[in-house]
C-alpha cells in the first residue's frame, strides 16, 4: 500500500539555507527519501544564523537524513557519483558553477545516471549577466520590484518581508518543477535539467504590477497595507490592537457602517460608491479611524465577522502559535529539537488517500545518519 504519493522517490539534497531545503523538505513531506548532503563540520549555514536560535534549520529540514561528505576531497566526489547513480532527483542551491567544480554538475552526472532529475535553484538563474552573484532573499526582493511596492509613503522607506518570503516561493515552484519532471519521466523515461530562479519567481509574483505600470506609465506609490481597490482596506488601530477590515465593496461598506454605526456615511456623496470612496479615501479615513480607535480588536473583529465584513486581527507570532483554524488543521505541531521543544508550522498538503506526517525530526548533528546511508547503499560494509 502507498503510503504517500512520492514513496520509492529518492533525493540528494545538496541545499542550505532556505530556499533548497524548504524544496526538499516538501518533497519529503510527500514521501520522498530525502539524503542531506552537509559539509564537514559546520553542515547547513542554516544551522548557524545570528539570533535566529537554529530555526532557520529546524523549519526546513524535517523528514530528512544527514550525511556528511567533503565535496573537496576525492573520497567524498567518489561516495557522492556512486550515490547519485542510485537516485532519482538531485537538488542544490549553490552560486552556479559550485557543482562543475566538484565534477556534479548535470552534464557530467547525467552520464552515470541518465534518468536523473537535476534541480538548480539561485538567485538569479543559470545563464544570463546577474548568473554568478550571490543572492538572500531581501536582495531579490530589491531587484525585482516586490520591496518597492512594500511599506509606507515616503519619507518611511521601502520594507522587506521578513519571512524569506521569495525564498518559500522559490521553494514551491522547484518542487511543483521537480513533481512534474518525475510524471514526465513516467511518461517517456527521460530525466531532466530544472533551472529556478528566485529572480524569476519574485518578478513573476510583481505580475499585475509590472502590467499596472506598463499601461499607465506610472509607479505604484507605496501605501503601506493599503490598496488601490477601494476603501476602507487597510490596517486600522484599535483600542488595543490591530485590526485588517476589507469593506470596500457596496455591500460590506454598508454593513460595516451599520456596525459602527456611522450610518450618516451612507447618504454622504462622496461615499456613495466604491471608486468615490477611493478617491476620497483620506476624507473617509478621518470619519472612521477615531470610531475605530474606540473598539477593542476582540470585540470588533466579532462585531464585523458576525455582520459578513471581511476583516482579520493583526496576531503576532505566538497568538499563530494558538489559532484554532491552524491548530484544527494539524498546521501547528511540537517537536523537539536538542532537547528543546518548539511550535513549527506542520504538513500544509491534506490528501484524501494519504496520511502525511513528520517521519523524521530535523537531523540535530550534520553527518548523524551517514554510516547508516552509506551502508544502506552498499557503499561500506
Amino acid at each position: 500500500m502507498i503510503k504517500a504519493p512520492l514513496e520509492g522517490i529518492k533525493v540528494l539534497d545538496f541545499t542550505h539555507e532556505v530556499a533548497g531545503p524548504h524544496c526538499t523538505m516538501l518533497l519529503g513531506d510527500l514521501g520522498a527519501e530525502i539524503i542531506k548532503v552537509e559539509a564537514p563540520v559546520r553542515g547547513d549555514r542554516g544551522r548557524y544564523w545570528v539570533g535566529m536560535l537554529e530555526t532557520i534549520y529546524v523549519v526546513n529540514n524535517r523528514n530528512k537524513r544527514s550525511i556528511v561528505l567533503d565535496l573537496k576531497t576525492e573520497e567524498g566526489k567518489r561516495y557522492a557519483r556512486e550515490l547519485v547513480k542510485m537516485v532519482d532527483v538531485i537538488v542544490e542551491n549553490f552560486v552556479p558553477g559550485t557543482m562543475k567544480k566538484f565534477g556534479l554538475d548535470y552534464e557530467s552526472v547525467k552520464e552515470i545516471n541518465p534518468r536523473i532529475i537535476y534541480c538548480s535553484i539561485s538567485g538569479y538563474g543559470q545563464t544570463g549577466p546577474y548568473s554568478t552573484r550571490p543572492a538572500w532573499d531581501p536582495i531579490i526582493e530589491a531587484e525585482s520590484g516586490l520591496m518597492s511596492l512594500t511599506g509606507d509613503p515616503e519619507p518611511c522607506l521601502p520594507s522587506r518581508i521578513p519571512a524569506s518570503i521569495v525564498d518559500y516561493g522559490t521553494a514551491v515552484y522547484a518542487a511543483l518543477a521537480i513533481v512534474a519532471a518525475i510524471l514526465y519521466r513516467e511518461k517517456t523515461g527521460k530525466g531532466q535539467y530544472i533551472d529556478i530562479s528566485m529572480l524569476d519567481i519574485s518578478t513573476l509574483w510583481a505580475g499585475y504590477w509590472i502590467a499596472w505600470s506598463s499601461i499607465t506609465g506610472k509607479i505604484r506609490e507605496r501605501m503601506g497595507s493599503a490598496a488601490p481597490v477601494g476603501a476602507p482596506y487597510q490596517v486600522f488601530k484599535t483600542m488595543d490592537s490591530y485590526i485588517f477590515i476589507a469593506a470596500f465593496e457596496d455591500e460590506h461598506w454598508k454593513k460595516f457602517c451599520e456596525v459602527l454605526k456611522l450610518e450618516e456615511l451612507l447618504n454622504d456623496p462622496r461615499f456613495s460608491t466604491k471608486e468615490k470612496r477611493y478617491e476620497n479615501r483620506q476624507a473617509l479615513l478621518e470619519k472612521i479611524i477615531p470610531i475605530i480607535a474606540k473598539w477593542r480588536k476582540e470585540d470588533l473583529e466579532k462585531a464585523l465577522t458576525a455582520a459578513g465584513v471581511p476583516c482579520a486581527p493583526v496576531k503576532d507570532t505566538i497568538e499563530v502559535a494558538k489559532h484554532p483554524q491552524l491548530l484544527h488543521r494539524n498546521m501547528i505541531l511540537e517537536i523537539e529539537y536538542k532537547g528543546q521543544k518548539m511550535k513549527v508550522p506542520g504538513i500544509p498538503f491534506k490528501l484524501s488517500e494519504c496520511q502525511l506526517k513528520i517521519r523524521r525530526p530535523p537531523p540535530p548533528i550534520p553527518g548523524q545518519d551517514t554510516e547508516e546511508v552509506l551502508r544502506e547503499f552498499g557503499l561500506i560494509k
